[in-house]
């Protein structure tokens, strides 16, 4: 057996045993997982809709898009797994921890201070934290400040929503050998700002890891509905 695939099935071990400690929604929550996956990379909005667990639409690169549902919420944080069995795991829509992948990050401090957790009040913000990256970097200090940037329009489902755009701005300074400098990157967040509530972000976790591309599908969906759409 690879790494990866041990890696995999213990991130899967992890996700079945909280589960089971719910004996009673676990068969109706792994039916509905495998009715969330069965469709591919493709799902319209009643499919959306019609979901019994909330999914989450993620793009890495140049693959395909795949969608994520939601495994459990523990301590603020959202766990999210994919058909192969990753986990990627969000603080109020921030990545914070992910498993599945060569260079996971492992945890993310100062989680009480994200401002994230409630961005739609603020104006510019600055949070310091440390993440932990496997075969990397332990303990690397990053330093992120918020600023919103207007307002932008963009459309899911056949629908226009006008946004607030903020913008992260991410500065770590990895140790030697693997950077000789410090490094910069952005990442970006589109939030409804009646509900406060983030519909689509791009982020890069670490210096190491790819921009992840993250559409809340079932949030958008939800939102459509309460507004009197299809």
């Amino acid at each position: 057996m690879t790494v990866r695939s041990f890696r995999n099935l213990a991130c899967l071990a992890v996700v079945t045993a909280f589960l089971v400690s719910c004996s009673s929604t676990h068969r109706l929550y792994m039916e509905s997982l495998r009715l969330a996956f069965r469709s591919g990379p493709e799902k319209s909005l009643a499919d959306i809709q019609q979901s019994k667990i909330d999914l989450m639409q993620i793009e890495l690169g140049d693959r395909n898009p795949a969608f994520l549902a939601l495994a459990y919420l523990e301590n603020d944080q959202h766990k999210w797994v994919s058909a192969d069995h990753a986990v990627f795991v969000f603080h109020h829509d921030k990545l914070v921890q992910t498993s599945g992948f060569a260079t996971d990050v492992l945890s993310t401090s100062h989680l009480e201070t994200n401002p994230l957790v409630d961005i739609a009040s603020a104006n510019t913000t600055t949070w310091q934290y440390t993440i932990d990256i496997a075969n990397h970097e332990y303990g690397l200090p990053v330093e992120s400040t918020f600023k919103k940037d207007g307002t932008v329009t963009k459309s899911f489902y056949g629908q226009t929503f006008t946004l607030d755009k903020w913008v992260e701005t991410v500065r770590t300074e990895p140790s030697t050998p693997y950077w000789d400098s410090a490094y910069d990157w952005e990442n970006s967040y589109l939030v409804e700002p009646v509900s406060g509530n983030v519909f689509y972000s791009e982020q890069t976790a670490s210096p190491f890891t790819e921009t992840m591309v993250i559409t809340y599908v079932s949030r958008i969906a939800r939102h459509i509905k309460n507004s009197g759409g299809l």
